[in-house]
């Protein structure tokens, strides 16, 4: 479903409330948008939906720079590699940030999450772990191996939960939300509308009073 459909929607089942045109389309959007990041955060950490595949925004081929690991706290001489941009905003939920999951250019290897203390602990061991390993400091995705230097990686982002490119309108994008958690997304967006309406109606009031 994209954005236009989605306020479609919502203004067909709330008619009466949009009599007085005190709600606009970027209000409707930008309900929807805190409304389903909260949902899907919901279920994440519940440890669902790491499967699916129309929530995740997959960031392909993300070219890494030779960085030192002191830049992201490891107190370290190796070198490690950095994201050359940041990360849109991310969701941060029980489990840590709401990432699917990061790998190499074809997706036969997985990089794991990992913090400075797991890591230094890590680095102590005479046998380490054969696996690779990321952080994420100041949005920036850090692979802590400098032999990688491109990744891919599968986020949630609240940014991207009406996915746009830049050529697309605010009504292009598409609604990014598990089909099961619709009936409960808008249940939320009407009863938050309905609200926002009545605040609107109250203030209107109280000011034909105080003339």
């Amino acid at each position: 479903m994209n954005i236009n459909e989605f306020i479609s929607q919502v203004r067909s089942s709330n008619k009466y409330i949009f009599d007085d045109n005190l709600i606009s389309d970027r209000q409707i959007f930008n309900t929807g948008r805190t409304i389903a990041s909260v949902l899907i955060k919901q279920e994440v950490n519940k440890r669902r939906l790491l499967n699916s595949d129309n929530v995740f925004t997959p960031i392909e081929c993300l070219d890494l720079k030779l960085v030192d690991l002191t830049e992201c706290g490891v107190d370290s001489c190796n070198k490690g590699r950095r994201s050359l941009k940041q990360l849109p905003e991310l969701e941060e939920g029980i489990f840590g940030y709401t990432i699917q999951g990061v790998y190499n250019l074809d997706n036969s290897e997985e990089i794991f999450p990992t913090t400075i203390r797991e890591f230094i602990n890590l680095d102590k061991l005479r046998r380490k772990p054969n696996k690779l390993y990321y952080m994420i400091k100041n949005k920036y995705l850090y692979i802590l191996n400098p032999d990688i230097i491109a990744v891919n990686i599968y986020i949630y982002s609240p940014d991207n939960t009406f996915e746009l490119t830049e050529c697309q309108s605010m009504y292009e994008g598409e609604l990014k939300l598990p089909p099961y958690l619709k009936k409960s997304f808008y249940d939320m967006i009407n009863s938050e509308l309905l609200n926002y309406h009545r605040m609107g109606k109250d203030i209107t009031d109280d000011n034909v009073d105080a003339q």
